[in-house]
């Protein structure tokens, strides 16, 4: 993926990382000079307009948080979210930045740390349990709530048929 010179009034300086959404990049907030991380999503996402309302649902939801593990959202510009500080090391998501769906996060991504494919299966196993019970596994009312449920509750799987719970 390519990134453009700039976007609205911030200017690429370069590739932090990317992931399956699309690519993260260092840029100057030309306005304010300051450094900011911004997300831009692959066209193939970006020209989705289904896509485009979650992904701007999702910025909206994640700048009504305040929490040093949560990056901290400055705006949504032409199919990218626009970050707090780029300083800390990229891979497909950064290290102390939480993104992703609260109920469904891991631990260790619910923290702000490195995540790798063990989210995933985490994320699964909250899904499967959804699906065996009809109900959210760490579902609350807000969602901090949520990420505190997440990082302090043990799941309780005794609601799931016997044969289900090693895979759950």
């Amino acid at each position: 993926m390519s990134a453009p010179i700039s976007i609205a009034h911030y200017r690429i300086v370069s590739k932090l990382g990317e992931g399956g959404m699309g690519a993260v990049y260092r840029a100057t907030d030309t306005r304010l000079n300051r450094d900011v991380a911004i997300k831009i999503l692959r066209p193939q996402f970006a020209d989705d307009p289904g896509r485009m309302a979650r992904f701007e649902r999702e910025a909206q939801l994640l700048a009504s948080l305040n929490h040093p593990n949560i990056a901290t959202i400055h705006g949504v510009e032409d199919r990218a979210i626009v970050m707090s500080s780029p300083t800390v090391t990229m891979g497909g998501t950064a290290a102390g930045v939480v993104m992703g769906t609260a109920g469904y996060m891991s631990p260790e991504q619910a923290r702000g740390q490195n995540v790798d494919k063990r989210a995933d299966i985490w994320a699964f196993g909250a899904v499967l349990y959804e699906l065996l019970t009809g109900e959210q596994l760490f579902a609350a009312s807000t969602v901090s709530d949520s990420i505190a449920a997440v990082l302090t509750k043990e799941p309780d799987l005794s609601r799931i048929p016997a044969t289900f719970r090693r895979v759950v």
